[in-house]
Order: C-alpha cells, then structure tokens, then sequence
C-alpha cells in the first residue's frame, strides 16, 4: 500500500512541476499524456492517440510523424478510442467533456454522437465482435450501449452500484457463444451476457472487490486476464466465473494496460505504473521486464500491431509514445508530435458557440472564480487561469463533486449549491 502511495505521490508531484513550468511560460510545450493508442487492423501504419491535452494525435507512417486529429472535437482531453476492424475508415473517441466522437474518414473530421448519452465523460469505449454497429461505452455514471453506431444511446447500467464518479473503468467484448461483456470497475468485475437482464458481480475472489483497470482474452485457449491496481494480474480459466492472481512476482504490481500476441499463444506485454513493461512467454507464468530504452517506468498505454506483432507502441505519462520493433527488447522515442501552446490546441477544436444571452445559458455566478485557483477550465468561457491543467465540465449533477471540492476552493455552502446548480444547468444545455 505504501508503494502504490509513494509511486501516485511521485507521479503527481511530477505532474504539477510540468504544469507549473507549462503556467509559468505558455510557449512551452505541455506534458504529453497518453491515454490509448489504437491501430488500423487493415493498414497498422496508421495510428491514433488519445491524449489529456492534444486531443487526438494521428500518425500515418508507424509513428514516425504526427499530426493534430481535432477537427469536429469540442474537447482536448480524451480517455478512449476504438477503431471499428470491419470499416477502419470509421474511428470512435471518447472524451471527459463532450462525449463521444465518431469519424467516417480516419479522423480527417469528427462529429458528435451523444443522442441519448447520460453522462458526457467517457471512461473506455467497445464495439460488439460480431456487428460493428453495437458500442458500448463505459461513463463515470454508467455503461451506456448504441444499437445504430452511435447514432442513438441507452442506459446498460442495470445490476451496476451507483456511482457518482468512478475513475478506473474498462470494457472487454468476447464472441465466445453469445457475447459476454466485462466491465472493470473499481468496485470490482462485472460480466453480462448480451440477452441477460442485467450485470452481475463475479462470484468470488479478488475481482470481486479489486480495482481493475485492464481487461484482455485469448480466443484460443479460452483465457481472460484482468490488470488491477493493487494486485498484479487476474487470470480465468472457465469463462470469467472464477479468477487467481499470477504469480511470477507481479503480485503487488499496478496494471495499467494489456496487450496479447494474436500470433503467438501465451505471449503477454503489460504496462505498469512503476515497473515500465513486462513481458510473458508462457501464460503469465513467469515475467522479464522490457525497459531498454525508456526513460521512465510509468507507461499509461499499450497497442500491438495485428500484422506484425513484434512492433508495439507504449504511451506514457509525460515522454510520449516510445516504439519496440523486435518485441520490447529495445524500446525507441517517437517524436515528430506537433509543439503547441495550449490556446492554439484549443484554436484546433470546434468549440460549439456561445450563448451568453440566451435563456438555456445560466449567468456565471460570481463565486465560480474561486473555482479557478487550483486549475483552469477547457471550456474557454468559464475559464480564467492560464495553465495546462484544465477540468472538463462534463455533463452531470455537479452536487457531489462540488460538494467534495468546496472546502478546497473556501466555498461557503450557499456558493458550493449556487456553484453545483450553475455548472448541472450549464453543462446540460451546451453539451
């Protein structure tokens, strides 16, 4: 437990001296955070990113060059990016303020698609493995399923507990006989089965109350594997009923990502927070750690080429995406991203239009500058800070949130219910 306090403390004290240095000179380039990264199953050159602060990222030439993915997006901060394998042309992404995003011409544009979508902050999206039609997408307020593409959403949270915010969620899709989905959560592991009324909790051992943050199955043994963060790796042998942690000493290890060899059976790579990359030839039996070549141990993401599965890319917290071209014994920098201040970034967006005046558009109270000490705002009219660490007003009830960061931002409790009112009533009429 001390370890994981320890490592979040670094992390977070590392963060808050780039954002500071980014506050203190904006010319500067910000940290670059790396949520996802996703390939074209079809032409595996092609690759997008999702970041905190650059929005998408999009690389057609292995990662060699980059180039910003923002047109259409109302939002620089996503979590989720998934590309549909029958028609690579059409690209999903989900943000933490405007929700999700779908391209029909490899990121060239984007569009939103939030008919029906309960919650505009989106943890991790899944397509169904048999029509690419079905998404499903996790929320901090709930799973949301679209029969039509995104066309139009629905609650799925049935058998879910409530939740307010919950920051570690995953999706996991398997075709083994009817669809079965799995949600990590950090209350534990949920499965559902497509033609079942609702979700219901693993039965027993460790995935039944452990975070996890990291789902993958291997079609042909049958396998599934789940990453936690205080625990190392699940494994299930018999369908998701039952799960064991591996050993191999990853025990007390933080997953963060996985990735499966299609080609090889047994092969295994996971990020960690603090351990850099391991590796596992047979099952998860035993693990090496893969770091050769990069700088820091805190890798956020990780993407496999489906062609050549020797080629991986790791997205890290501050560095970038690094590439391995021989199966992680050597790891290299991918640079050519494009250097941007933050207000270019958020000139690249297509940030929806204004209403000052019109009666949908609450009036912002005067109290709402004190929520602008501690951080910025990536809607540009709300806020009033420079610096790269800005909160998306993502739409939901606002109440518990500002209730938990009144006292921080010295509200009075007349101002923190003023605030929550002015932020629920903003952010349901101009999301």
């Amino acid at each position: 437990m001390k370890r994981v306090e320890h490592l979040l403390l670094a992390v977070f004290f590392s963060f808050l001296a780039v954002v500071a240095s980014a506050t203190a000179d904006e010319k500067k380039e910000g940290p670059l955070v790396i949520h996802r990264i996703a390939l074209d199953p079809r032409d595996p050159r092609i690759l997008y990113a999702v970041t905190s602060n650059y929005g998408v990222l999009k690389s057609s030439d292995g990662g060699m060059t980059w180039e910003l993915s923002n047109q259409g997006l109302d939002s620089y901060t996503h979590h989720a990016v998934v590309v549909n394998p029958l028609r690579p042309d059409v690209v999903y992404v989900g943000s933490w303020s405007s929700g999700i995003s779908k391209s029909l011409d490899r990121g060239a544009h984007w569009t939103g698609v939030n008919d029906g979508l309960g919650n505009t902050a989106i943890e991790d999206l899944t397509l169904d493995p048999t029509t690419s039609e079905i998404l499903y997408a996790a929320t901090t307020s709930g799973v949301f399923k679209s029969p039509d593409g995104g066309n139009s959403w629905r609650p799925y949270s049935e058998g879910l507990p409530v939740a307010q915010i919950d920051n570690f969620q995953c999706l996991l899709a398997s075709p083994s006989g009817p669809i079965e989905l799995f949600l990590g959560t950090s209350h534990g592991l949920f499965k559902r089965e497509s033609n079942a009324p609702a979700w219901e909790a693993v039965s027993s051992g460790i995935a039944r109350s452990e975070s996890i943050i990291a789902l993958a199955y291997e079609p042909k043994s049958h396998l599934y594997y789940a990453g936690t963060i205080k625990h190392g790796l699940l494994r299930s042998q018999d369908g998701g009923k039952h799960w064991a942690p591996l050993g191999g000493g990853i025990e007390k290890t933080w997953i963060s990502d996985l990735v499966l060899d299609p080609r090889h059976s047994g092969i295994i790579y996971a990020s960690t927070r603090g351990n850099g990359i391991l590796k596992s030839d047979d099952g998860g039996a035993t693990w090496r750690e893969m770091n050769s070549g990069l700088p820091v141990k805190d890798i956020r993401s990780l993407a496999i080429d489906p062609l050549h599965p020797e080629i991986l890319y790791a997205g890290t917290t501050l560095d970038g995406i690094f590439k391995t071209r021989d199966g992680g014994q050597l790891w290299f920098p991918l640079k050519g991203y494009p250097v941007m201040t933050n207000t270019e970034i958020i000139a690249s967006l297509s940030l929806p239009p204004r209403r000052p005046s019109a009666a949908s558009t609450p009036s912002i109270p005067p109290a709402f500058s004190k929520c602008n000490r501690c951080h910025g705002w990536a809607d540009p009219l709300l806020n009033m800070k420079r610096t790269y660490w800005r909160v998306p007003p993502n739409r939901r009830d606002w109440t518990v949130t500002v209730a938990r960061m009144g006292p921080r931002a010295h509200l009075t409790p007349e101002e923190a219910k003023t605030i929550a009112e002015f932020l629920t009533q903003y952010t349901q009429g101009n999301r």
